[in-house]
């Protein structure tokens, strides 16, 4: 991993980075309550709801587009449907020992790998030209995030980077510490999982409301 300083990322870098500082404090935590047998009941501790998060950057991200006339034809999507289909031997030869091993490790995570990207910025489901597929990005902003959590979304990030040829493609990590989040980088590459060789993917860091924002480009 290593930190790339605002004046030397790009534009559509830039503009994630600003709409990711402008997210209001409140869907950074919420207060954890639940409906028991009809009673409405407050825990110790906080909450958070990633896919409201994502939502927000998502529309934060357009509004920035927008106002700078920048990729104004592009769509801004979260959770569509972009399976990782391993439709050769060559594709089955490079994803296929690290989605063996994940899939062992992380039972939880098992449709996570045929893939709902969080976030996706292109020309459409129908436009698969490589100069329209702009961002992609997995998303988690749970203070917990546990390594097989880690593992399962950088390797998915690094296959959308890989097979469908985004520009850009991040794994932003909201509310937890960079040290833990470089710990488990490293634990990834320690395991031999699979990174991609193609310019253009990073892991975005943010822990919490009022921090600032890291993007480390990982290749």
């Amino acid at each position: 991993m290593k930190i790339i300083y605002p004046n030397y990322l790009s534009r559509t870098l830039n503009f994630v980075v600003q709409a990711l500082d402008g997210i209001p404090g409140k869907y950074y935590a919420q207060p954890k309550a639940k409906l028991i047998h009809g009673q409405h009941v407050v825990r110790d501790g906080q909450s958070n709801s990633e896919s409201t998060f994502s939502h927000k950057l998502v529309a934060g991200i357009e509004d920035k587009f927008d106002r700078a006339n920048w990729h104004i034809d592009k769509q801004y999507e979260t959770e569509i449907s972009k399976q990782i289909i391993f439709r050769n031997e060559e594709k089955r030869a490079t994803y296929g020992p690290t989605f063996n091993l994940l899939w062992d490790t992380a039972p939880s995570e098992h449709e996570e790998f045929y893939g709902i990207p969080d976030i996706v910025i292109h020309a459409g489901q129908d436009d698969f030209q490589q100069q329209n597929q702009l961002f992609i990005a997995e998303l988690k902003t749970t203070p917990a995030l546990a390594q097989d959590q880690f593992d399962v979304d950088l390797f998915k990030t690094a296959v959308y980077h890989d097979d469908l040829l985004f520009s850009y493609s991040a794994f932003i990590i909201v509310n937890v510490p960079e040290n833990d989040i470089r710990a488990m980088f490293r634990a990834y590459q320690s395991n031999g999982y699979y990174l991609s060789g193609r310019r253009g993917m990073y892991i975005i860091t943010k822990n919490g409301y009022g921090n600032p924002t890291r993007v480390y480009r990982i290749n």
